[in-house]
């Protein structure tokens, strides 16, 4: 959900204050190597673990490492199928349904 939301984002809002900057935090990881990832990660879960009580190892620890690996990738893929989707689908999904319409016979 973070990922596509992050795709909504970076392709619906063309100008934005800090777009750059947030593509370029999107994009980050996928040209590091997974090792300096893991290490800055497991670096700031030992830092965030002292400030805000969260267990620097555990569960918790393992699944804010992989959500923050994968929105990543999960946004540019998302983000490619939504630049090339047609906007009359959407705009089409929004509208809403009539409702008590009746048959006239």
């Amino acid at each position: 959900m973070i990922g596509t939301l992050g795709a909504m984002v970076m392709t619906r809002f063309r100008r934005f204050p800090g777009k750059t900057m947030f593509g370029a935090l999107i994009t980050a990881p996928l040209v590091m190597p997974e090792v300096i990832i893991g290490l800055s990660i497991l670096l700031m879960l030992v830092s965030a673990g002292a400030a805000l009580g969260i267990p620097s190892k555990g569960m918790v620890a393992i699944w804010i490492a992989h959500v923050t690996l994968t929105v990543s990738f999960v946004t540019v893929v998302v983000s490619s199928r939504l630049q090339e989707l047609d906007k009359s689908l959407e705009e089409a999904a929004m509208d809403p349904a009539p409702t008590g319409s009746r048959c006239s016979s």
